[in-house]
């Protein structure tokens, strides 16, 4: 058994022990001379192990799928050097992407303060203890990159989604502000108007509605799981506002509904399904 450096667990008593029922996921990584286990747990934590030679992967990757009933997945580390590229916030992580590869990751925990410099540019500050001994030679201070338009980070947070045409919903501490994709007049709506904030799971993709006090509403679709994660975060957290989750009716549920609340004489009566077809 390894542990988190690749040591052998008897030459080392800080062993990690996690059960199956807690793992939320298994990501193999070629890393430098070695590839790299990430163990993703419920709860947001995760644990990285090296040391596994190629076959190693192989062997493991059969028997955690054989005997645990978990699948692995890959991923690519970007060895590209570019800072540009977008940020994946899942749980307490943040891992930064250079087209579909893992440049690097931190923990939101580390992170004692956030900068955006310009519009794309940010700075991630990092928590420094003067406590930790002479023996430590070098310490990550800061690192600094760049952010296609379509994400924002610290300040408010920017998702690409679509309400009728294509646009972007950008999402502050004071409420969100909706722009249209290629130009025209934006929709900006105040915290303080909000009436409610509801999740709903549609085809492909996640819808937000935004309930306002006068009664409109308005629905932005487009966003992945891991969005959902992040900006429900962010509305508890900044701007102090929850959200709902609902779920989609089906069509047999939305006929029953209609039909059972409607007769012929105008009054509100259950009906049963076969009540439904007599009447029909």
């Amino acid at each position: 058994m390894l542990n988190t450096t690749g040591e052998d667990v008897e030459d080392n008593p800080m062993a990690v022990e996690v059960d199956k029922s807690d793992i939320s996921g298994l990501t193999w990584m070629k890393v430098p001379w070695t590839n790299q286990l990430v163990v993703r747990i419920k709860d947001g934590l995760k644990y990285k192990f090296i040391g596994f030679r190629d076959q190693d992967v192989i062997s493991l990757t059969n028997f955690i799928q054989n005997s645990c009933g978990l699948t692995t997945e890959k991923k690519q580390l970007s060895i590209s050097g570019k800072n540009w590229g977008e940020v994946d916030l899942n749980g307490n992580m943040l891992s930064f992407l250079v087209g579909s590869k893992q440049a690097f990751e931190v923990s939101l925990a580390d992170v004692s303060q956030t900068q955006l410099q310009g519009k794309n540019d940010v700075i991630l500050e990092f928590h420094v203890d003067d406590t930790t001994g002479a023996n430590e030679k070098d310490s990550l201070m800061e690192i600094s990159f760049q952010l296609k338009p379509s994400y924002v980070f610290s300040s408010h947070l920017s998702f690409n989604v679509v309400q009728i045409n294509p646009g972007q919903l950008k999402v502050h501490p004071g409420g969100i502000l909706w722009k249209k994709q290629g130009g025209g007049k934006a929709v900006e709506v105040d915290k303080s108007d909000i009436s409610g904030l509801t999740w709903m799971k549609v085809p492909r993709t996640n819808q937000l509605a935004v309930r306002i006090k006068d009664g409109l509403k308005y629905k932005f679709t487009g966003f992945r799981d891991q969005d959902v994660i992040s900006l429900t975060n962010f509305f508890q957290n900044s701007c102090g506002l929850t959200t709902e989750e609902k779920q989609p009716m089906t069509f047999s549920d939305d006929i029953t509904t209609i039909l059972s609340s409607i007769n012929l004489n105008g009054s509100i009566q259950p009906m049963t399904f076969s009540d439904d077809i007599t009447t029909i």
